[in-house]
């Protein structure tokens, strides 16, 4: 049986408390530098007509101070018609897109075949951009405030610090087992976006789950909103770090309310274990040191035709293996 918990101080402050160690924490991380490698599988849902399926995906994020490099790749079934009357045959295609952000200039680069562009940082975070973004924006100390961010492709909206100032405590109880649950809130004009996150003790007041949904709201489809994260942590010199998030989402394609769903394993590098030249701008490939810091098998294609197979041989996680799509595991 859970304990309901009255907000007079106790467990209000404690979950103030959590917001900002882990706001600490994250600031420490990226102040002494990090390389986070996050390998996992995609939902690709039904969508006008188009079976769903199940994409293998990896993630880099390198990030130290002023500094930021994103990586983004995944594996698709490509299918490629044969010359002399053959059949058309399908094999696995890797997708590689990066972008690198220094101070106020930012360099992206979304195929291998294509030539890296650099601009103000102002320009390229505008609404019309001309170069819109194809990598995913993986920061995994804010995946839990959001943990559908894990498949978004814009730049992170909101900090840390500025989402912990908005949210307003509500409720909690304690679940027993070290665990508390705590309800809390943010407005925004007429729309409340609510929060249920559930702290661990064991894991240092982590969180490992998070329930967002929209309660209040102008917007007709706003009921359907849930966000949904689940998270595993591991303690790695001195720093409780995700090693497992799993998250689901809804997304609208006009009225149609879409389902996604992500499972990553994560691996991490930090402060001296990074090499100085991933945190290079002017690196004419960034993939190339983060591949090899996290010992991936990398290959580059950026000097073959584009109708070429590209298949760099990274593997998924043994546990997600068996979740692949055989066409996509060969």
């Amino acid at each position: 049986m859970s304990t309901p918990v009255r907000g007079d101080g106790g467990v209000e402050a404690y979950v103030a408390e959590t917001l900002k160690k882990y706001q600490s924490a994250h600031e420490d991380l990226v102040r002494n530098g990090y390389a986070c490698m996050a390998t996992g599988l995609l939902s690709q849902p039904p969508h006008n007509g188009d079976d769903g399926r199940i994409i293998p995906s990896l993630q880099l994020t390198c990030e130290r101070a002023d500094f930021t490099t994103y990586v983004s790749s995944n594996k698709t079934t490509a299918t490629f018609q044969s010359v002399g009357g053959q059949a058309p045959f399908t094999r696995p295609h890797t997708r590689w897109a990066w972008e690198t952000f220094n101070g106020k200039r930012v360099k992206v680069k979304p195929s291998p075949q294509g030539p890296a562009t650099e601009m103000p940082r102002t320009r390229y975070t505008k609404r019309n951009n001309p170069f819109p973004s194809l990598v995913i924006k993986h920061d995994p100390f804010v995946d839990w405030l959001w943990p559908s961010a894990m498949n978004f492709t814009f730049l992170p909206r909101k900090t840390i610090s500025q989402l912990r100032s908005e949210l307003q405590f509500v409720s909690a109880r304690e679940l027993g087992s070290g665990q508390t649950e705590a309800v809390l809130r943010t407005q925004q004009k007429q729309t409340i976006h609510q929060f249920k996150i559930v702290f661990s003790k064991a894991h240092n007041d982590m969180p490992i789950d998070v329930q967002i949904t929209v309660p209040e709201s102008n917007l007709p489809l706003a009921s359907e909103i849930l966000v949904r994260g689940r998270y595993e942590w591991k303690l790695q010199k001195g720093l409780w770090l995700p090693r497992r998030i799993e998250f689901a989402y809804t997304s609208f394609a006009g009225r149609e309310v879409v389902f996604h769903e992500g499972d990553y394993y994560l691996a991490w590098k930090l402060g001296k274990e990074i090499p100085k030249h991933c945190f290079d701008f002017d690196a004419p490939d960034p993939i190339e040191p983060l591949a090899t810091l996290f010992q991936l098998n990398y290959q580059d294609y950026s000097g073959k035709r584009v109708r070429e197979t590209v298949e760099s041989e990274w593997e998924l996680p043994s546990e997600l293996q068996a979740f692949a799509e055989p066409t996509q595991q060969e």
